[in-house]
């Protein structure tokens, strides 16, 4: 962050560590942010046919592919956790009387 001139102030939420050994899958997982599948309540999970094509193009030896993928399935789950919670915003507030 730093070598690139960024200091955390300059971020608007707190910076994430993340251990060398899931480098690798958290990379993956964010290569996947335009493939969230949508319905009428909002996203659903992720689209698996596009996960398991960009998976391939990495050509990983299947045990680590598969950790890979176990490991997208937990972050899937977590990220479905936070969409799916309530709004809290007071929307009330917002509102001009």
């Amino acid at each position: 962050m730093r070598a690139q001139g960024f200091e955390p102030e300059d971020y608007a939420t707190d910076v994430v560590g993340v251990w060398p050994e899931h480098h690798q899958s958290v990379r993956f997982f964010r290569r996947l942010q335009t493939q969230w599948r949508h319905g009428m309540n909002g996203p659903t999970g992720l689209e698996y046919a596009s996960v398991l094509a960009l998976l391939r193009t990495l050509r990983l030896p299947r045990q680590e592919a598969e950790d890979v993928f176990d490991a997208v399935q937990i972050m899937e789950a977590a990220a479905m956790q936070e969409m799916n919670k309530p709004n809290t915003i007071d929307l009330e507030r917002y509102i001009v009387r």
